[in-house]
């Protein structure tokens, strides 16, 4: 008797932490298909589109502070990750999109179907590097840090080195930028299994914290080095895009090997 209206409160709760959840997502990543409008109308830079990406992530890091000792001490009725998020929404949510439309001359919507591929990639990345660490290797950290690797070296077609135009291989390398990204998340229970079960609440939201730090300084950070170049008109030379994507790739390789050094359990 019990079993159906369990059932429909779950699903319930589900719909609404979703729809909330992909709201959440569109403001993140918006900017990047519109960042050309925004330099134009608003008479923006580099730099200062980089801080504007970068104030959903400020306000989302700093109520994290709060939240943990809330969801601790009341509980959670009531109420990963530095780089790898932050220059995954660095390009995902702001500047892959100048750089398709400025240096590559997709359209709009062109961009925007090409960086659709880097949400399905994370969507499925993220049960597929659960699923890997709960029934096939066992192990967090090392799901974690093969996805923190892989991830690294996905962001490497995007420095300059080779020369991309054609829609299909951006598709395909966006897809598995974004399907190792989502490898990311086990993070989350590695973090939540390295200390007492009493203040896993503290654990996720500082994990959080530096989740979306990283989001609202990469952003700013990479507009800094791109405004750095001097302007093409209304755009910036496809070097001053490739030391940005080159700063993302150093900046994750590095993290990687911090992150190797943690400990197992």
């Amino acid at each position: 008797m019990t079993e159906a209206p369990r059932f429909l409160k779950s699903f319930f709760i589900f719909s609404i932490l979703s729809a909330l959840f992909i709201l959440s997502q569109f403001y993140r990543v918006s900017n990047a298909v519109i960042a050309p409008n925004l330099i134009q109308d608003l008479s923006l830079n580099a730099e200062t589109l980089g801080i504007l990406g970068g104030a959903f992530f400020y306000s989302f890091a700093l109520f994290q502070i709060p939240m943990g000792p809330m969801l601790d001490r009341i509980g959670p009725r009531f109420v990963v990750t530095f780089f790898r998020y932050g220059t995954f929404i660095g390009l995902q949510g702001l500047w892959l999109g100048p750089y398709l439309m400025d240096i590559k001359g997709y359209s709009p919507v062109q961009t925007g179907n090409l960086l659709t591929f880097l949400a399905i990639g994370m969507i499925l990345g993220g049960p597929v590097g659960g699923r890997l660490s709960d029934q096939t290797f066992r192990s967090r950290k090392g799901v974690a840090l093969w996805g923190f690797s892989l991830y690294s070296l996905s962001l490497f077609p995007l420095i300059g080195v080779l020369k991309i135009q054609n829609p299909f291989w951006f598709s395909l390398i966006f897809f598995f930028i974004g399907f190792f990204s989502g490898f990311g998340m086990v993070v989350y229970s590695h973090a939540k299994e390295l200390f007492p079960i009493a203040i896993s609440g503290t654990v996720m939201t500082w994990v959080n914290f530096f989740t979306m730090a990283g989001a609202a300084v990469f952003m700013p950070v990479l507009g800094k080095i791109i405004e750095s170049f001097p302007h093409i008109g209304h755009s910036y030379p496809a070097q001053a895009y490739h030391l940005s994507f080159l700063i993302c790739f150093l900046s994750m390789a590095a993290s990687v090997i911090f992150y190797a050094f943690s400990k197992k359990k």
